[in-house]
């Protein structure tokens, strides 16, 4: 197969596609001919509807993890596109969802390795035994067990953040005063499909005029760590919209995050495993920043963070190229502030593409000081999902914070048909 070209799978959503050439130049260097992407977006596509001739198409984007179980269940009935000798090269923006299968050779530990880490639960369990800074903290058993604990939480602590063990990007987080915001949460909860009656939760104290920076870093499959940089995230309440990078030297304890993401990295390596991370904390002036969260896979953020990464960022995370971030920091010094952010839909509204302005690549490159790009050809009825796509622009070092937000809050809206 390999003299025919080798083709790979890549479930990832658009975000990540100034990413393929790095993993087609990794390939190519570990004896791939003509390595050639699958793009998991195309085999199953948000808007894909034989029936729907004239008008909107439906769109329903899916968490990665439901992408990962329809490729697995496709794989098994052999219905993809796909030739299976040689082991077939995967690489996913997680993990979880995914299983071992005989020809495919997945990009990462085994997935229940991220499965296991990715559990808030757990993992406010084994960083408080290993002494890592954390907001205070409760497990509950199940909805039952919350409903019969808030009193005593809400007496302690006056407010809540409140999540279910497995979610990402902030779906399924709530703050809660009251039992009648639990009664709410609860019925969100339930509605969206991201817990039922068996769910743990994992409740914190609610920091109030924190922000949100995320200390990103590697794990190689030898266990080194290395950690690249931390970004601000711009947050829809509890949601991931996107984020700015560099952050402003007033606004966090830099070389504390930093430390602290290390220190997370040799936890996750020590734990069996490797691939990217990101760690979520909450800064206050003053204050020790607090771990709310390990992110264990790709970032929503990290084709845009690791652009001008100085080696393969898959030749690192497999062990193929040992830097020296002491000598030549793996991400160059920045000479100008970005932000980018999701373009994000109202459910039930119909939207038209608009037209392109500037593109992604060209951002990166530094050919284009700002982007604004839509994921959809055809007009699309949202019935589920998270973004339409991307905008993003370049700003001074010296521009005030207050210019960024105003970028931030109109960008992100749609126009509706």
């Amino acid at each position: 197969m390999r003299d025919n070209g080798t083709p790979f799978i890549w479930l990832f959503d658009q975000r990540f596609d100034s990413l393929v050439p790095e993993f087609q130049r990794f390939l190519a260097r570990r004896g791939f001919s003509d390595p050639t992407p699958i793009l998991g977006y195309r085999l199953f596509p948000d808007t894909e509807d034989p029936s729907v001739e004239d008008g909107p198409c439906p769109l329903r984007q899916e968490p990665p993890e439901e992408i990962n179980r329809r490729f697995i269940r496709a794989w098994d009935r052999g219905d993809l596109p796909i030739q299976r000798s040689g082991g077939v090269p995967l690489a996913a923006f997680t993990l979880s969802g995914l299983e071992p299968r005989e020809g495919l050779a997945l990009f990462g530990p085994d997935p229940w390795s991220s499965d296991a880490l990715n559990n808030k639960v757990r993992q406010f369990q084994w960083l408080h035994d290993a002494g890592l800074p954390l907001p205070q903290f409760s497990c509950c058993g199940d909805p039952a067990t919350l409903r019969r604990e808030l009193p005593a939480l809400l007496r302690a602590w006056g407010a809540l953040f409140v999540q279910p063990e497995i979610s990402a990007g902030g779906s399924g987080a709530g703050r809660v005063r009251t039992a009648d915001d639990l009664d709410g949460y609860l019925t969100r909860l339930a509605a969206s499909g991201l817990a039922d009656a068996g769910s743990r939760f994992l409740v914190t104290r609610y920091v109030p005029d924190a922000l949100t920076l995320s200390g990103h870093g590697l794990v190689s499959r030898n266990g080194a760590v290395f950690v690249l940089g931390v970004d601000e995230l711009l947050l829809d309440e509890f949601q991931f919209d996107g984020f700015l990078f560099p952050i402003f030297p007033r606004d966090g304890d830099l070389e504390a995050i930093l430390s602290l993401t290390e220190r997370a990295g040799r936890i996750l390596a020590a734990k069996g495993y490797w691939g990217y991370f990101a760690v979520d904390f909450l800064s206050r002036p003053g204050h020790t920043p607090l771990i709310t969260e390990i992110n264990v896979r790709f970032a929503g953020e990290t084709a845009l963070l690791v652009a001008n990464l100085r080696c393969n960022l898959f030749g690192v995370l497999w062990g193929d190229e040992w830097p020296d971030p002491l000598s030549c920091p793996l991400l160059p010094e920045p000479e100008s502030r970005i932000a980018v952010t999701k373009i994000r839909p109202a459910i039930g509204e119909v939207y038209r593409p608009e037209a392109e302005q500037g593109t992604v690549e060209a951002f990166l490159a530094g050919r284009a000081d700002a982007f604004r790009v839509r994921y959809h050809e055809r007009p699309v009825r949202v019935e589920k999902g998270h973004f339409l796509g991307l905008a993003g622009r370049r700003f001074r070092l010296q521009d005030d914070k207050s210019d960024i937000n105003f970028f931030y809050l109109q960008s992100r809206k749609t126009i509706v048909a």
